[in-house]
């Protein structure tokens, strides 16, 4: 469960669905009591179930299918996969070692790939892991090339080494220009490689000639690297919390803007048919708009330290993995549309920006019922009217109409219990009745009839005789 806050910047309004621990609603209305109207501990929704980590989150991924979104986090080390249209956990692969990046190497998550510290690479199947390479450098990141079946590797050793999963094995390695590799990124229109490395240069290379093609001096380390949709433009994101805005045909930024936090760039993305840049450091998420002359459009930050983010395509749902125990998840309905999974957040938003002017608070006094739970208890007629509130699955409905209902079918069940048991308590009684035995009426035996004088012998004979239907009338 989890409770939405807003928040304003530049005049965008910044929904955070935050990760807080709800008191379930089994506790009854004792526990209701308790909590009385609290805005903190009454206004929770709940999302994606078991959307979090004992410890926390490192890094969150979403396949290109847009059904499934994948995330890595401690402690112990795993790995968690979520399906979307059902809100729900998929499975858990238990990992050796946090992976320091991984990626769906598939549309949708039956393929995974998981690059370790250790020289490891692991790959994933959806019935757990499936082999375990090692390395013969270490490497910071990779990203997978699918027209190539390329896993594209940033090492430690002046080259960019090259897994082929077709053939499975390592090819020619592409060498670069500079030793420590940190981040690499692949264009999908045109395949163009671009690595980042720690001296700050921004290089470029052919996957066909396996060769650089140019090179940028930034002139500090480069953490971050991203292709837009077009493969015309690149962005960098650097260690000083800077980000700059290459066309690909210029050496010179388009854009280039600061974060002012002199922290680590960990996160680039261009979003909604790249009319907007996003980039995150360790405080939160800055938004400029590139159809806009790249003017600044909204930011906002997180109370935990922000590790990944990434927005989910052609929405303003954005999630983000932070050293809280849940995932952070935002909404920003001006930066595009809720995705069909969260459809329910259109109604939310409206729900929180009419608290927000009447000042009443979220949800108070409301409980949340299924529509079988509905339909059990004779309130299936109020489906459409406003005394039901939509989410997910089923229906907010305020909690005097809920006992109202519950009553007054409890009432007629109570009717129908109490005139079953009379039934069966008559059953029972007329069953235990003691039913008085009539004796049948003495025949005269004449001469047969046992007397006092008679002996054993006659008298047994006389028995005999009087059993015998032969002498039975």
């Amino acid at each position: 469960m989890t409770r939405v806050i807003s928040t304003t910047v530049n005049n965008i309004k910044t929904f955070h669905i935050t990760a807080e621990n709800a008191l379930p609603d089994k506790y009854g209305d004792r526990a209701n009591r308790r909590i009385g109207s609290h805005a903190e501990l009454k206004n929770r929704i709940s999302f994606i179930q078991e959307f979090e980590f004992t410890g926390s989150s490192r890094q969150v991924h979403i396949s290109r299918d847009c059904l499934t979104v994948a995330v890595s986090g401690e402690y112990p080390p795993q790995i968690k996969i979520f399906d979307l249209p059902d809100l729900s956990q998929t499975t858990v692969f238990s990992v050796r070692r946090s992976p320091a990046h991984f990626e769906f190497l598939t549309d949708d998550w039956s393929k995974l790939g998981a690059l370790r510290g250790d020289r490891k690479f692991d790959l994933y199947t959806k019935g757990g892991i499936f082999a375990s390479i090692s390395l013969p450098i270490r490497c910071r990141n990779f990203v997978y090339n699918p027209p190539t079946a390329d896993v594209i590797m940033s090492s430690e050793d002046s080259q960019l080494l090259r897994l082929n999963l077709e053939l499975g094995q390592f090819v020619q390695s592409i060498p670069a220009c500079a030793q420590n590799g940190n981040c690499v990124a692949v264009s999908d229109v045109h395949q163009l490689i671009v690595c980042g490395f720690d001296d700050g240069q921004l290089e470029f290379y052919d996957p066909r000639d396996k060769r650089s093609l140019a090179a940028v001096d930034l002139g500090s380390e480069v953490t971050q690297v991203a292709f837009n949709k077009s493969g015309y433009k690149v962005a960098a994101g650097l260690s000083t919390g800077d980000v700059l805005l290459f066309d690909i045909r210029s050496a010179t930024p388009r854009l280039r803007y600061s974060h002012r936090n002199d922290t680590p760039i960990n996160s680039l993305a261009f979003q909604n048919n790249d009319k907007y840049l996003l980039s995150s450091d360790s405080r939160g998420v800055r938004i400029y708009s590139l159809e806009n002359e790249g003017k600044f459009y909204t930011s906002f930050e997180t109370k935990s330290q922000l590790n990944h983010m990434i927005p989910f395509p052609d929405s303003g749902l954005i999630f983000a993995a932070t050293d809280a125990q849940k995932v952070q998840t935002m909404f920003i309905p001006e930066l595009g549309p809720a995705p069909r999974f969260a459809s329910f957040l259109e109604n939310l938003i409206n729900d929180v920006e009419a608290e927000e002017q009447d000042g009443t608070p979220l949800y108070e006094n409301m409980k949340f019922v299924t529509r079988d739970e509905l339909e059990k208890y004779g309130g299936g007629h109020l489906v459409g009217s406003s005394a039901l509130k939509p989410y997910m699955h089923g229906f907010f409905v305020h909690r005097e109409l809920y006992k109202m209902i519950v009553s007054q079918n409890e009432g007629t069940e109570l009717e129908d219990h109490l005139k079953r048991t009379r039934m069966e308590k008559k059953e029972e009684a007329e069953k235990a009745k003691i039913v008085a035995q009539r004796k049948a009426p003495k025949k005269d035996l004449g001469d047969l009839e046992v007397t006092e004088n008679d002996s054993k012998r006659k008298a047994k004979k006389k028995m005999q005789m009087v059993n015998d239907p032969y002498y039975l009338d």
